[in-house]
C-alpha cells in the first residue's frame, strides 16, 4: 500500500453493546460496530468506499477492540478473496489426494542425484527490459539521444522526478508508452523540455521541478498576486490545495505556469474566486 501510494481509513459508523450474565454468573459484553472502509489514492484523491461490520464477545474492556480486529480482519480477507486453510477448496483437494494415496512407497520422490530446481524469482514491480526498449526506440525515432532530456521528458510524464529509468514502475511505464506511442500527446511533452537543454541537471544543479518552482515564483512575483490569494489560484487549477508549491506534481506545476502565462484564463479565475481566499489567510511558501 506504502509502494502504490494507497490509504484505508475506517470508520465506526455506529455500533451497539449489549450484557448479559453467563452461567457461573459473570458478565459478558457483545459488542457490535457498523463500520466503513475507505481506500483512498493519495495522488488522485480517488476513494472506494466499503461499509462492513464487526462484532467482539469479551468480560471486560476489550470489547471494542476485539470487534475492530475481527472487522478489519474479515474486510481484508473479503475484499482481497484471501483463503484460509480450512475453507480453501485447493487445501481440502490436496487433503483428500493424499488419502486416496496414503503409502508414501506409491508416490513419485523425485532422485537424491536430481539438482533441485531454483525457486522462479518473484516478479518486479518496475518496468521491464522490454518497455525499456521500447522507450528509448521512440526517442531515438525523434532524434532524442541526450539522457538529461530523456529524464526530463519522463519525469513529466509520470509527474514525478526520476533518476534512472530503474526507477519506473511498471504501471508508469505503461503510462508513458500510452502517451508515446501518441504522436499528438507525445509532442506537447517534447515541447516542454526545450531542445538540446537537458532537463534533469547534476547533483550541483537544480532538478526540473525546481526549476518550474522557480518559474511559478517569478510568474506570481510578476502578476503581484499575495500568498492567500494564490493558494485560491493554484486550487482552482489543479483541484488541491497545498500550502507549499513544491507539494505540486510537475503536471500540475506545468498547468499552474499555463495559467499565469494565460492572461484571460488567469483573469476569469479572479473574477470566479472575488472575495475568496484560502482558509485562515495562509501564506504559500516557494
Amino acid at each position: 500500500m506504502d509502494k502504490q501510494g494507497v490509504l484505508l481509513i475506517p470508520e465506526v459508523i455506529s455500533y451497539n453493546v449489549s450484557d448479559h450474565t453467563t452461567k457461573k454468573g459473570d458478565h459478558e459484553y457483545f459488542t457490535e460496530l457498523e463500520m466503513k472502509y475507505t481506500w483512498m489514492d493519495v495522488d488522485s484523491n480517488e476513494t472506494i468506499v466499503c461499509t462492513w461490520y464487526g462484532q467482539g464477545l469479551d468480560n471486560g474492556e476489550k470489547g471494542v477492540g476485539k470487534s475492530l480486529t475481527y472487522s478489519e480482519k474479515y474486510f481484508l480477507l473479503k475484499f482481497f478473496n484471501i483463503a484460509t486453510d480450512k475453507d480453501d477448496p485447493d487445501s481440502f483437494q490436496k487433503k483428500h489426494a493424499d488419502n486416496d494415496n496414503p503409502n508414501p512407497q506409491q508416490q513419485q520422490t523425485q532422485p537424491q542425484n536430481q539438482p533441485q530446481q531454483p525457486p522462479e524469482p518473484a516478479e518486479s514491480i518496475y518496468r521491464t527490459d522490454k518497455q525499456k526498449g521500447m522507450m528509448f526506440a521512440i526517442f531515438a525515432n525523434n532524434n532524442i539521444k541526450d539522457g538529461g532530456k530523456m529524464k526530463g521528458i519522463l519525469s513529466l510524464m509520470i509527474g514525478r522526478e526520476i533518476v534512472s529509468s530503474s526507477d519506473i514502475l511498471k504501471t508508469e511505464a505503461r503510462k508513458i508508452l500510452d502517451i508515446m506511442t501518441d504522436e499528438t500527446k507525445l509532442s506537447e511533452y517534447l515541447t516542454i523540455v526545450p531542445g538540446g537543454k537537458e532537463a534533469i541537471e547534476g547533483p550541483k544543479g537544480p532538478s526540473a521541478k525546481e526549476k518550474m518552482c522557480d518559474e511559478v515564483t517569478a510568474l506570481r512575483t510578476k502578476m503581484a498576486i499575495d500568498g492567500a490569494r494564490f493558494i485560491t489560484v493554484t486550487a482552482e487549477v489543479t483541484g488541491k490545495t497545498k500550502t507549499n508549491i513544491s507539494q505540486y506534481t510537475m503536471t500540475e506545476l506545468q498547468a499552474i505556469i499555463d495559467t499565469l502565462n494565460d492572461q484571460n484564463a488567469l483573469n476569469t479565475i479572479l473574477a470566479k474566486l472575488d472575495g475568496k481566499v484560502a482558509p485562515g489567510g495562509d501564506e504559500l511558501h516557494f
